[in-house]
């Protein structure tokens, strides 16, 4: 009976609870880590569905199209919005209402910046990228989950992977092609990197 009793506390505790002793997510009960995953998750895939909803908006709609592509000083303003949004939630990512306050105001900002993005490539492209880009963070989550090894350490060689491939394309750097290479294949190494790095 003490035993069950122990079990239930372990099973119905406060994640609170488990982060004052200094432990952390990959440390912790699997009940747990499955929670934080799904948190992660789902703010992850809110996100990515707010992201397409407005990027789609600007792209379907000529005139919004135009506007955001003929005011370069409006994406100026969206980056520096992004950014201090960014540094406003890293500043209150403790605080409970705040940070999800934060992280839709970023996700706004974001949201609008990568549709401004898209808007100047042509909608075959961007499908195609979304398709590519979501089979490869669906199939590098599912590698995850099912995996034992800990890529946590491998920021380093993802790093100066990403750093060897920005410099190898430095000569065509002008050609937008080019910059498409260079931004997928940044997307993919952090893509890695992101997925495995949550690795349970």
């Amino acid at each position: 009976i003490l035993f069950l009793q122990a079990m239930a506390d372990i099973r119905y505790s406060s994640i609170e609870e488990d982060f004052n002793y200094g432990s952390n997510v990959a440390s912790c009960h699997v009940y747990i880590r499955m929670q934080f995953l799904r948190k992660v998750y789902s703010i992850v895939a809110v996100q990515l569905c707010f992201v397409a909803i407005v990027s789609s908006v600007i792209i379907s709609l000529e005139n919004v199209k135009l506007f955001f592509q003929n005011n370069p000083g409006f994406v100026l303003l969206l980056l520096l919005a992004t950014m201090v949004s960014l540094f406003a939630l890293y500043i209150n990512r403790l605080e409970y209402p705040i940070n999800f306050a934060l992280l839709g105001i970023f996700t706004l900002f974001e949201s609008l910046t990568i549709g401004t993005v898209v808007s100047f490539f042509d909608k075959i492209l961007v499908i195609q990228a979304v398709i590519i880009t979501a089979a490869i963070v669906i199939g590098l989550t599912i590698y995850t989950f099912q995996t034992k090894r800990d890529f946590s350490d491998m920021g380093a060689i993802l790093a100066l992977a990403d750093t060897k491939i920005i410099i190898i394309h430095k000569k065509r750097a002008i050609s937008i092609r080019s910059f498409e290479c260079i931004a997928n294949n940044t997307i993919f190494f952090r893509c890695i990197y992101f997925s495995e790095a949550i690795s349970i």
